[in-house]
């Protein structure tokens, strides 16, 4: 086609290529004299070429040239008459018209054979014949579908599926791109694969993830029921024979919670009376991800159908008033009403769907009636080659129109809700306050978080609806840029006009009609209440005091108002964040809210500023005991440390000018026995710990698991000993010995104390003696070392236990049974408890002994463990979204960082002791709940703020010990 097009001599340039063979000595040139395949403007010359043939033949030639503009889809030509005659008459036309242009028309193929008989055999289709699966004769492939000439059908061509290919989520869009079904015949069966992949979107399914079993399981059988397909038979004929002008266009729309559609209907009336009614075409969506009501998705369904006639009603020449259908009455009366009376969303659909579908009938039908439902519910092929509903319509639509159903039921929109209706809210001027608001669209009132600025814009709206009164007198207007005393006044007592009109509408009649005597059940019955200038006011009983008139009669506010609120808000600040008992003495003097001291009580536990002051910290119930704090074992196999510090030290005892250094002492506890190990060391480094380390294995032997805070020197250490252990595991000597002999490092959260409760008190004690031994004197690193191995005796020695009552037992279980018990390597013995003693060696009887220390720790000592000295109550876990202050120790309370709730970690138990929090920089820490302080702000209002929460899993804590 675009080769038969020649381009003008001054344009061939741009069309030039320079092609050179290897027997060429120099490049020859070439322009291209005709339209080319693949230039951007090639299918618009094209097109424009056969409607300016079409618009030279028009002039004067008969209505045959008009059909080039009209029935061609690029280069096919698709149209047809009544008669075989006329047939015959309009390929003649259509082919000479097309040929004094270098246009030749090939490949033509026609239902009639008698019309085909008068085609030469060059001209005809003779491309690849098509089989299909209910019948031998040949199909020709249309635009997506294929027609069968001598039955005058459509079919369908079922695509080819490889059930051996893993199921991913681009696989089931590219299997549901095979189905090609531009008229919308299939579109009960296509919109079930478009809300399938909507509900892959919906679970983040990546486009190569393998899909699970559930959603698998659901493909496969949607996919092997495609071949039902084939077996459906669409008639091509739309109308009834010489039907004439006896056509009519019948739409339907429905929606559902996950899609909605439309489909329109070809009626006609035959000669004899026939009537005939086809399906023309439908369209389908699938609902948004973002939830929205039912109303507004049949809403959504009226606006498709509307858009879907419009491109019917311009393709096709039919010449009829068209009658559109749906079973949502609440639509059909949004369309017959003003878009203004509705919101912006309803409005907007509204006036396009009035604009489209102008001066035409939009009635009522059943929904069981209604052929738009399987479109917007789904349906499967077999479903549909079945449904009658579906390709013909409603059974009645074949009857006469006088024995339709019209459905004479009149909706009452009375008896729905106006937020269902989503009316606009009526301004109310004289407060400028909005009734009947939604909760989707709050109030006036509610629009606003600060009192004065509620009253500012109030005053302003009045002003403005002051001055367009004036200028409609023709009064002249002058108003100072600024608000008035007497314009603030005028403003708040018309906000209180319409807050009391909301709350105390029913005490307000009975006091206009002075029947105090019934307000026994209401909230104000004691105040004795009247009405001066619209406003109800406390009667009271100060009438002959000196007071002014506002204070002896102060307004009635409602408790649970927001008016209220912002009210109480505004006292607190101006009264500089006072207490609950000065608020209380200073708004009555103007106001009388009921429940003023709850109310007021409220807003000072809720003001943030006045929580960052005195902030309250969480706590949680005091969590189980770790299993190596009650599981007998040799002393320091599992042990927590800490560091301690800085000491002042000489260099030595001689060098009196020198000045002091600085030491520490790491402390080591047994988490079983409570035995304590001090060592000196001379910073905080890494190196430092690890030579400390040594010297506590050289003489307490190799721990398993080591307890301690997140210090840098702690996890600089572990990082030492994995390298270390690397570079051993290289050797192949020591590779056994290294695996026996790692130390597990074990970490609490940053900045959490109480997690490590064991070292902390061990660090007490130790500076307990530290003090009084040592006081301000400065004294060797041998002397400091002497007075820790003293002070470690003495840790060593306290009772684990109370003294026992008998007076045979002169000592109590402490720590320093345990650290002579054993061997630092020794093998573990197996239990002889419940050998008699004379049967033991004497190497069994020192066991024994070590034993018998165990039992009685297990008696006497664990049972002291059961017992929680805090943190008595179980409180509510804190919640992933909640806003909160970090507390610092070393800042004052006004400047304790904000921090956000990305997280929070469970014990075994189900309770929340460690959280993450993200603060205003961005960065991310795990904090104990005791650090924490939850701000008095509703979490449903602020929202996580699109934080992802993190699983529990992600990050291990040790519970308390």
């Amino acid at each position: 086609m675009y080769r038969q097009i020649s381009i003008h001599p001054d344009d061939r340039h741009l069309q030039r290529i320079v092609w050179q063979q290897e027997t060429d000595p120099d490049p020859r040139s070439y322009e291209l004299s005709t339209v080319t395949y693949g230039t951007a403007s090639a299918p618009y010359l094209a097109t424009r070429c056969l409607q300016q043939l079409s618009f030279d033949y028009s002039k004067h030639e008969n209505d045959y040239a008009s059909r080039i503009a009209t029935d061609f889809y690029v280069d096919d030509f698709l149209s047809g008459v009544d008669t075989v005659p006329e047939a015959i008459q309009l390929r003649h036309e259509v082919q000479r018209i097309l040929c004094s242009a270098g246009f030749q028309l090939r490949k033509w193929a026609s239902n009639s054979s008698e019309l085909m008989s008068h085609i030469p055999d060059y001209l005809k289709d003779n491309r690849s014949i098509l089989e299909i699966d209910n019948g031998t004769s040949n199909s020709i492939s249309t635009l997506g579908l294929l027609w069968h000439p001598e039955s005058d059908t459509f079919h369908f061509k079922v695509p080819e599926v490889f059930n051996d290919r893993t199921i991913t989520k681009r696989v089931v869009v590219s299997e549901m791109a095979k189905l090609f079904d531009p008229l919308g015949f299939l579109g009960p069966v296509i919109i079930t694969a478009k809300m399938f992949v909507q509900r892959l979107w919906q679970a983040n399914v990546s486009w190569d993830d393998i899909l699970s079993a559930d959603l698998a399981e659901f493909w496969i059988g949607y996919r092997s029921n495609l071949a039902a397909l084939s077996f459906i038979v669409i008639p091509r004929l739309i109308k009834a024979h010489r039907a004439g002008n006896q056509l009519q266009i019948h739409g339907f729309c429905d929606a559902s919670k996950d899609a909605y559609g439309a489909c329109i209907y070809i009626r006609s009336i035959g000669e004899d009376g026939t009537v005939i009614v086809r399906l023309l075409t439908a369209k389908s969506r699938v609902a948004p991800i973002k939830s929205i009501s039912i109303p507004r998705l049949e809403l959504c369904s009226a606006v498709l159908l509307s858009n879907l006639y419009r491109k019917v009603a311009e393709s096709l020449s039919i010449i009829t008033k068209p009658q559109f259908w749906s079973d949502s009455m609440i639509t059909l009366h949004w369309i017959a009403n003003s878009p203004s009376k509705y919101q912006t969303f309803v409005a907007n659909r509204i006036a396009e769907v009035q604009r489209l579908t102008e001066g035409s009938v939009w009635k009522h039908v059943a929904g069981s009636e209604n052929p738009a439902d399987l479109i917007s519910r789904g349906a499967t092929p077999s479903e549909l080659a079945n449904s009658a509903l579906w390709w013909k319509g409603p059974p009645w639509l074949s009857y006469d129109s006088s024995l339709w159903n019209n459905n004479s039921t009149q909706f009452d929109p009375t008896h729905v809700a106006s937020e269902v209706l989503e009316e606009k809210s009526i301004m109310k001027l004289a407060a400028v306050a909005r009734q009947n608001d939604t909760p989707d669209e709050p109030s006036f009132i509610e629009r606003f978080s600060s009192f004065s600025k509620l009253l500012r814009i109030a005053a302003y709206c009045r002003r403005f609806i002051q001055r367009c009164r004036l200028k409609r007198r023709g009064i002249p207007v002058d108003s100072p840029s600024y608000l008035t005393a007497e314009e603030l006044r005028n403003a708040l007592l018309g906000l209180i006009t319409v807050v009391q009109s909301e709350t105390f509408k029913h005490e307000i009649t009975l006091v206009r009609k002075n029947q105090l005597n019934n307000l026994n059940k209401s909230p104000i019955r004691s105040l004795n209440p009247f009405i001066q200038d619209g406003i109800l006011r406390v009667g009271g009983r100060l009438s002959h005091s000196t007071y002014c008139f506002e204070r002896k009669h102060p307004v009635i506010l409602p408790a649970s108002h927001h008016f209220t609120t912002l009210l109480i808000e505004s006292v607190h600040r101006k009264l500089l964040h006072a207490g609950p008992r000065l608020m209380i003495a200073h708004i009555p003097e103007r106001f009388w809210p009921l429940n003023l001291r709850n109310m007021v009580r409220k807003h000072v536990r809720n003001c943030i500023r006045c929580f960052k002051v005195h902030p309250r910290s969480e706590s949680q119930l005091m969590g189980q005991l770790t299993t190596v704090r009650i599981t007998p074992a040799r002393a320091f196999l599992n042990t927590g440390v800490d560091f301690c510090g800085p000491l002042q030290l000489k260099v030595s005892v001689r060098s009196k000018s020198a000045s002091p250094i600085k030491g520490y002492v790491a402390v080591f506890v047994c988490m079983a026995t409570k035995a304590v190990h001090l060592e000196l060391a001379s910073d905080l480094t890494s190196e430092s710990f690890i030579a400390a380390l040594k010297r506590f294995v050289a003489r307490r032997g190799l721990p398993v698991n080591i307890y301690c805070d997140n210090g840098t020197n702690f996890t600089g250490a572990e990082r030492e000993l994995r390298t270390l252990l690397k570079q051993f595991k290289q050797q192949q000597q020591l590779t056994a010995f290294c695996a026996e002999t790692t130390i597990d490092f074990h970490f609490i959260p940053a900045r959490s104390p109480t997690f490590g409760g064991l070292w902390e008190a061990a660090v007490r004690s130790l500076k307990h003696h530290l003090r009084r031994v040592v006081v301000l004197e400065i004294i060797t690193a041998e002397a400091m070392q002497t007075v820790l191995c003293q002070i470690e005796s003495c840790l060593n020695s306290r009772p684990l236990t109370a003294l026992s009552e008998d007076p045979n037992d002169l000592e109590a279980l402490t720590p320093g049974h345990f650290l002579v018990g054993s061997a630092l390597q020794s093998i573990p013995e197996p239990d002889l408890a419940e050998i008699p003693a004379n049967r033991l060696s004497i190497w069994q009887a020192m066991q024994r002994k070590t034993q018998d220390f165990w039992k009685l720790w297990s008696k006497d000592y664990l049972h002291q463990l059961q017992q929680r000295t805090k943190h008595f109550f179980k409180r509510p876990n804190i919640l992933v979204g909640m806003l909160v202050l970090i507390k610092e120790d070393n800042l004052p309370p006004l400047k304790w960082s904000v921090a956000r709730i990305t997280a929070v970690h469970p014990s075994t138990d189900g309770l929340v002791r460690v959280v993450t929090v993200r603060v205003p920089s961005g960065a991310i820490y795990d904090r104990p709940v005791v650090k924490v302080c939850i701000l008095p702000i509703d979490v449903s209002s602020t929202g996580p703020s699109g934080i992802e929460p993190r699983s529990p899993a992600t990050a291990e804590h040790p519970e308390t010990p």
